[in-house]
């Protein structure tokens, strides 16, 4: 399963030294349930798929199938220009109409869009979780919180929307609650690997690193091919002094990870632990 993550640093400064981690923000695409519909052309509806999973992966949101939370209406679609087409579309498909927008620069346009769909589908969470990353790109941080917690009520049982609630309490400095939503999202589903990161990434700026560990290491057990635990773990491995350790899993990142920016600093670090730890043998040596 393809897992989507946005990065960026956290600055924290432990005896001098400064370090940046890794913080996930958003959940693995779970994909889409069900068949192709007969009514759409194929390569449309595989695109839509597509759309729709990057989305999910920003969002937070689970599969876009069939939904008891919707309003379960559906309509025919009329002859065009009959009546306002966008009155017949469902929950997919208006998302898919923001996402266009959003991906040609009209975010406030994709977020309008999203609020009609809400007078269509009043009671289908997901509306809300995707409108709530929107308002969060925009900077509107108090709307994408109130969408958030308006798609909680509707569906307190998914787990990935307490992760992205918490990603954004932590920008409102409310940081136990923040934790808290992590931890919820874990008693929920206890494999969430991004609810294990986010946690890890706070534990490390708090500077408790032996339950940053733990979370790295969840993460690590649950997929070993993910990129980015790797480095974070290796962060904290160095501020314990467990050199070697630090140095294997920067190595390990280094294979897997993608961003060139962030292999640039994975290099930098390990190169300066490589030569500490040498300064540090050779320095025993003498001394024995």
């Amino acid at each position: 399963m393809m897992r989507v993550w946005d990065k960026f640093g956290r600055r924290f400064r432990p005896s001098g030294f400064m370090v940046s981690v890794l913080l996930a923000l958003s959940l693995p695409a779970t994909g889409l349930a069900g068949d192709d519909p007969a009514s759409e052309n194929k390569l449309e509806y595989q695109q839509l798929k597509a759309d729709l999973n990057r989305a999910l992966a920003r969002s937070g949101i689970p599969s876009f199938g069939p939904s008891n939370r919707s309003n379960g209406t559906t309509s025919k679609p009329a002859a065009h220009g009959a009546y306002d087409p966008h009155k017949t579309l469902s929950t997919a498909q208006h998302i898919k109409v923001a996402l266009q927008h959003q991906a040609e620069g009209r975010l406030p346009l994709a977020i309008e869009s999203l609020g009609n769909a809400l007078r269509q589908h009043a009671t289908d969470f997901r509306i809300l979780a995707v409108r709530s990353g929107m308002y969060r790109e925009a900077g509107n941080l108090s709307a994408a919180l109130a969408d958030i917690n308006g798609a909680i009520r509707l569906a307190p049982d998914q787990a990935g929307l307490y992760v992205n609630r918490s990603a954004l309490l932590s920008g409102f400095g409310r940081g136990e609650e923040a934790l808290a939503d992590l931890d919820k999202a874990l008693e929920i589903d206890p494999d969430m690997l991004p609810a294990y990161f986010n946690r890890g990434s706070m534990h490390y700026q708090a500077e408790r690193l032996q339950a940053a560990l733990t979370d790295f290491d969840h993460c690590i057990a649950i997929d070993p091919h993910q990129a980015a635990p790797y480095f974070n773990r290796a962060a904290v491995h160095h501020l314990l002094g467990q050199t070697d350790d630090a140095i294997a899993d920067m190595e390990r990142f280094l294979q897997l990870a993608d961003s060139e920016s962030w292999r640039a600093q994975g290099s930098n670090l390990l190169e300066q632990w490589r030569v500490a730890a040498a300064a540090s043998s050779g320095d025993v040596d003498q001394d024995s």
